[in-house]
């Protein structure tokens, strides 16, 4: 028994050396042995590459290889049916109007044109697909790019290897890019170069570009290649920075991607380019001039786009036992939020259960009842701490649209990610601007009544357009010319919401030509809707108008659109007007205007459901609305609130109610 326990044990020791060896060689291996590993029979390529650049002897382009192949894990080429075809489509289209959802062309047709191609996408990996040949042309090109810049020599090699040589940027097809760039260059462009700082010379290149943004393309589905986008001049912010990138890459100048995932305040997320100087430091360049970059929410993190694999991150180290949120599953996302000049707040979220993930979350409300993860962390004693996390107060230099009643702060949920979702970890909680944590956890205790005026926070903007109502004017005549006008109703208040219905003081008098004219004290007017009416009869008609530069076809003030608007721009508000012949004489009972709006109002006849937040949405009752308010009661206090309007419309933001107000977040 003693020896058969002796032999056993030491079967025992001797497995475990082995498995302890293994790991050890495993660990010892680099990333560009596994990548051969992982390339199979397409090996040979990477090899054959490796001893190219060890006959010519040039050691730094060969360590260049090493680290592109030795990265090259999960990168490739997506290629899709129908890609052409929609590309051509999205080519063809003027679409002057990109920069707005209701004017865009694209905004309103791709969706249907894209469903009309069906486009399914094939993957090709890198590793087991691209030529050594390819490369190799890759490669010379990024250092004949860098060899001839003077700040070269402030960068280390390692810079360069990041933020200039390399072959992608994206799941874009490869093609000869960096030349492809290069044919599009400023005049005089080597005197140019000398003459200014780094980023001045950045900046004049992307503003020659002559793209432009168009909201519709957000909605485009493929990774664009340069000169596509040189051949379509338009993209989301997505497609411009990634092109911007290659385009300053094609010079030598080190630059990336940087990227919130998700707004802190509205839906979406945002990317923009920035210059990488030596050390890591970094300054953010845009496609305004002077390079001016702007961010238009609050955003409490930001990542950067790396080509090398963040093999130090807890995403990466547990990428085989946990499921991995897209955003963050390429492993290349680098915390570079510190460099924002943003207030932070190290946080730590505690009673965590390791047992369900090794990963916790940290997310904010994106739109629709959805969450989004923007930062994680690792679970440790069934704690995780979030290191340099934003509080909402962005830099003053920066220009952020802004909400009435908005929330000084951010509201962050804790989640797992398990099974390809968020799964609720904690309590929402609002991070103050000053760092103080308020969690929203429903108190059934004290119940309140709730009055809801809209579904989303109005822009200030838009509030400034719902100003300007005050003092404007309709006026009626039966002469073309107007020279009989009478002015039937003045508006005399600013409207407490976009759309309002006035009766007019009733006469006989019946008349043909109706006008809307701007008060004399703002410059432009945005009109979303105009109406007259008949007793209950909304009259019809012909619409007119002298308005100023720029301005919309007068039909959609009278379209019974609320989201479409007419841009009136005015220098003399007797000479500049929109409005309607009747082409009879009408007796005028009633009028009814809008300014543009985003339509987030309670809408009169709309069903909206109000949710609180209690480990997930619950239902607190639909409603009909019959005017311009809705009413709960019996609602939580300390909860945080979602309204949905189940008739129409997408946009959906949270909200607490404190001091018998709705406060966003």
């Amino acid at each position: 028994m003693e020896r058969r326990s002796f032999i056993f044990s030491g079967y025992f020791i001797l497995s475990l050396v082995s498995i302890l060896f293994n790991a050890c060689i495993r660990s010892a291996r680099t990333p560009y042995q596994e990548a051969l590993d992982e390339a199979g029979s397409h090996r040979d390529e990477w090899e054959k590459v490796i001893a190219h650049y060890a006959q010519t002897g040039d050691t730094l382009r060969q360590r260049a290889a090493i680290f592109l192949i030795g990265n090259m894990l999960g990168k490739g080429t997506y290629q899709f049916t129908g890609k052409e075809d929609i590309l051509n489509y999205v080519a063809s289209q003027e679409d002057p109007i990109g920069w707005e959802g209701s004017g865009s062309i694209l905004n309103r047709t791709l969706d249907s044109v894209i469903r009309s191609y069906r486009p399914r996408a094939i993957f090709h990996p890198d590793l087991r697909t691209l030529s050594s040949d390819l490369l190799i042309r890759q490669i010379d090109a990024a250092f004949e790019s860098w060899s001839s810049q003077p700040w070269k020599q402030d960068y280390s090699f390692e810079d360069f290897c990041e933020w200039v040589l390399p072959y992608r940027t994206s799941s874009e097809e490869i093609e000869e890019w960096r030349s492809a760039a290069l044919d599009c260059s400023i005049e005089r462009e080597d005197s140019v170069r000398d003459a200014c700082t780094l980023f001045d010379y950045a900046a004049q290149l992307i503003n020659h570009t002559g793209l432009r943004y168009n909201i519709g393309m957000a909605k485009y589905p493929f990774p664009m290649t340069v000169t596509e986008m040189q051949r379509i001049k338009r993209g989301s912010c997505a497609q411009m920075s990634d092109y911007a990138v290659k385009f300053l890459r094609s010079r030598g100048i080190p630059a990336a991607v940087d990227i919130t995932p998700a707004w802190a305040n509205s839906s979406s997320n945002h990317m923009w380019n920035v210059i990488v100087y030596p050390n890591g430091r970094s300054v953010d360049i845009g496609y305004n001039p002077g390079g001016k970059n702007d961010f238009a929410h609050k955003m409490v993190k930001v990542y950067r786009n790396t080509y090398s694999i963040q093999r130090n991150s807890a995403v990466y180290r547990f990428r085989d036992t946990e499921t991995i949120p897209p955003f963050f599953g390429q492993f290349n996302k680098l915390d570079v939020t510190s460099q924002y000049g943003i207030p932070l707040t190290r946080l730590t979220v505690c009673r965590l259960d390791s047992t369900r993930s090794k990963l916790a979350y940290l997310a904010t409300f994106n739109n629709y009842e959805i969450w989004s993860p923007v930062a994680y962390s690792e679970i440790i004693d069934n704690r995780a701490v979030f290191a340099n996390v934003g509080r909402g107060i962005m830099p003053p230099d920066k220009k952020l649209r802004k909400y009435d009643q908005a929330g000084a702060g951010v509201v962050f949920l804790p989640c797992y990610y398990i099974r390809n979702r968020l799964v609720p970890a904690g309590t929402p909680a609002i991070v103050s601007e000053e760092g103080t944590v308020r969690t929203l956890k429903p108190d059934f205790n004290r119940l309140q009544t709730v009055t809801l005026l809209r579904k989303y926070p109005e822009q200030t903007w838009l509030a400034r357009l719902r100003h300007r109502m005050k003092g404007c004017r309709f006026e009626a005549a039966n002469r073309e010319d107007f020279q009989d006008a009478e002015v039937i109703y003045t508006i005399d208040h600013v409207p407490e919401f976009a759309y309002e219905k006035q009766d007019i003081e009733s006469t006989d008098k019946e008349y043909r030509y109706i006008r809307f004219v701007a008060n004399s004290v703002e410059t432009d007017h945005d009109i979303a809707s105009l109406a007259v009416y008949s007793g209950n009869e909304k009259l019809r008609g012909v619409c007119i108008d002298r308005a100023g530069f720029n301005a919309r076809n007068a039909t959609v003030a009278f379209d019974d659109d609320i989201l479409s608007y007419y841009r009136h721009y005015r220098d003399d508000a007797t000479s500049k007007y929109v409005g309607i012949d009747l082409q009879v004489p009408r007796k005028i009972t009633a009028v009814s205007y809008a300014s543009r709006t985003d339509d987030n109002e309670i809408v009169r006849g709309d069903v909206y459901e109000l949710f609180y937040w209690d480990n997930r949405w619950q239902s607190a009752g639909r409603k009909q609305a019959d005017g311009n308010r809705l009413v709960y009661d019996h609602i939580p206090d300390n909860a945080l609130l979602l309204l949905r309007n189940l008739t129409k419309g997408v946009e959906e933001r949270i909200f607490t109610y404190d001091n018998d107000q709705q406060i966003w977040w």
